[in-house]
């Protein structure tokens, strides 16, 4: 059973999660993946899914974004539209390097932790932002 401890896992920062001096126990789980309260093992398929959902997230709100002039800063309000009235080119609100930024520490994490399907994600992602 679980002890429903709270708290914030940081996997950049994390010393005791960070470090590669962690014992195993005989069920093959590392002892610094363990809730500090109650010693019980985290679930790494829901770490790892909780990470999936905000890399798919980012993804999502960079296709779904809205597009402004790059004259005059009008938000695109028809998606007919070629051109801003202003005969300025529409833009993308989120740049690509941003996004490329934000996705970053996520590939960081998933090739030190070796989490593929976050990998997936990132690689997925970054797809996205070249199609844009």
């Amino acid at each position: 059973t679980y002890c429903n401890y709270c708290t914030d896992v940081d996997l950049c920062r994390d010393l005791e999660l960070a470090s590669g001096s962690a014992q195993s126990d005989e069920e093959g789980h590392e002892a610094r993946w363990r809730c500090p309260e109650c010693a019980h093992p985290y679930n790494m398929a829901a770490v790892e899914q909780s990470l999936v959902r905000r890399v798919h997230n980012l993804a999502l709100g960079f296709s779904q974004q809205d597009l402004e002039c790059g004259k005059c800063g009008q938000i695109r309000a028809d998606q007919m539209m070629e051109s801003c009235p202003c005969s300025g080119p529409w833009t993308f609100t989120v740049t690509v390097a941003h996004q490329r930024r934000l996705l970053q520490p996520f590939e960081n994490v998933a090739r030190y932790y070796r989490l593929e399907l976050l990998g997936e994600a990132v690689e997925t992602a970054a797809t996205v932002l070249l199609q844009g």
